[in-house]
This record gives structure tokens, sequence and C-alpha cells, in this order.
């Protein structure tokens, strides 16, 4: 792990950070000041950021290069220096000479046809394609008899798993707070299911099964960090051996915290 010398002291580290800290991770910053959150902050950095000798562009210098100027409180520089320790390296990883990247990723989209991947933009056809070959792969690995897209949306991810890139056999449970976004999936889904019937699915290779019309269940639940209890059963009901696996494409708010949480208090087997 990247800072430490092993998986362990970085886990515990950021335990550390998520006890002392986590309250920032619910101040969602739409709701910043009418939810009160500033009052929540501590009074030494108030009075910081609230001096009027207090450059903004200091901020720019925090969440870019952790630098913070010669006045920040102890306690600030202590936050911001911590997180920045916890952080995963963003530097691209280069190719070894002679191995044509661009060519194995044209090779991995051809092999998902286009009628799984319609209404994508190219950014989400994309991560589609490449996140539902690793979730597979790791579905595979730890026997996972069910994946449960949580944030499921339209459902890109979800249909490719369950279709075209599912060697696992897992069956999918695609969960979603907004009940519009289920019944869009659901139609999406019914669209695809009549497409692989079809003759150009033949013509693919593709080769129909009944059992995937009920590959897929579609739920309706809100998700944050009170609720993941119940996530957790959602996701192992009628699996006779609990194994079930998380996973989410833009897993933004709370949810990418409510999944790591129900990881860690669930028998999940993989996230």
């Amino acid at each position: 792990m990247y800072g430490y010398d092993s998986i362990d002291i970085y886990a515990d580290a950021l335990c550390r950070a998520y006890r002392d800290y986590g309250y920032l991770a619910q101040m969602h910053i739409v709701d910043f000041f009418v939810s009160g959150h500033w009052k929540q902050l501590p009074l030494e950095w108030q009075e910081y950021f609230d001096n009027e000798d207090f450059d903004i562009a200091e901020l720019i210098d925090m969440a870019s290069a952790a630098t913070v100027a010669p006045g920040c409180p102890e306690s600030l520089r202590t936050y911001v220096q911590q997180m920045f320790a916890l952080q995963f390296p963003r530097t691209k990883t280069r190719a070894k000479p002679g191995v044509d990247i661009s060519n194995q990723k044209q090779q991995h989209q051809t092999q998902i046809p286009k009628y799984f991947l319609g209404g994508m933009s190219p950014k989400k056809h994309a991560e589609v394609v490449e996140l539902s070959q690793l979730i597979n792969s790791v579905a595979v690995n730890t026997g996972c008899r069910r994946i449960a897209d949580v944030g499921a949306g339209q459902g890109y991810l979800t249909r490719v798993l369950a279709y075209a890139n599912s060697s696992s056999k897992a069956e999918l449970l695609a969960i979603d707070h907004d009940w519009k976004q289920a019944r869009g999936a659901e139609k999406y889904q019914e669209s695809t299911l009549k497409r692989l019937k079809g003759p150009r699915a033949r013509s693919d290779g593709f080769e129909w099964d009944d059992s995937l019309t009920s590959r897929i269940t579609h739920d309706v639940q809100a998700i944050d960090m009170q609720t993941t209890g119940a996530l957790g059963d959602l996701c192992k009901k009628n699996i006779d051996d609990g194994r079930f696996m998380l996973c989410g494409l833009h897993a933004c708010g709370d949810l990418s915290s409510a999944v790591l949480k129900t990881f860690a208090e669930s028998d999940a087997a993989a996230v």
C-alpha cells in the first residue's frame, strides 16, 4: 500500500481517520450553510477561515498540494496532511515498451455487442466495459451467487453484467432509491431481452437461455449510512451460502461509504 508498510497498517490509519474526521464526510457542500455544517467545524478552523486576512486561494493549495499557510491552525494542518497520506497515488501507469494498450481495450470492447450498450455516452460506455470485466472476474474468483449493483440508475452496468459479461452466472440485484430510475431500467431490460431472442443475437453467437428472464431483480430502497444493515439483509436474501458482491458505478453521496460499511459489517464476499 502506497506510503504504508502493509495493508493492515493502512487500514488502521484509515479507521482512525474516519473516527476523527468521519463527520466531515457527512457534510454535503450544497447544504453547508442551510444545514448548519459550518458550526460543526472546530472553532479554530472557523476563526481561521472567517478571518479577513484569509485568502480563498489557500483552499486550492490545501486541496491540490497539501500546502498550508504559516498561520494555519495545527489541527487543520494535521488533517490536511493526514488526508493526503491516505490517498491513493494518482500517477498514470505507463505501458511497457511494445505493448499496445489501445488495441487491448478495443479487443475487450468488441467482446460486448453494441445492442447491450445502447443509450450510453462514450464515457459511460468505456467505464461499463472495463468495470464489468473486473466485477465479473472478482465474482468468479470469490464464488458470488449474487451481484448487487448499488445506485444502479438506468441499469447499464447491471445489464452488461447479467447478459454480456456473465461467466460468473451470478444473479443481479439492481438497487436504486428512485422508482423512476428503477422503472426506466426495467424498460431497458425488457427491450434488451427482446433483442436477445432475435436473429441478430443468434448471428452474434448469443445462446438464449430462459433463465435470463429472471437474471435481474430490481429493488427501490434508500441507502445511507444508517440503512446498511437492511442493505446487507436484502443482498443475501434467499441465497443458501449468503455469498454476494457489492458494486457500484458512480456511487455518489453516501453510497460509496454505505457500500463499504455494508461489506465490513456483513458476510459479503467482495466489494
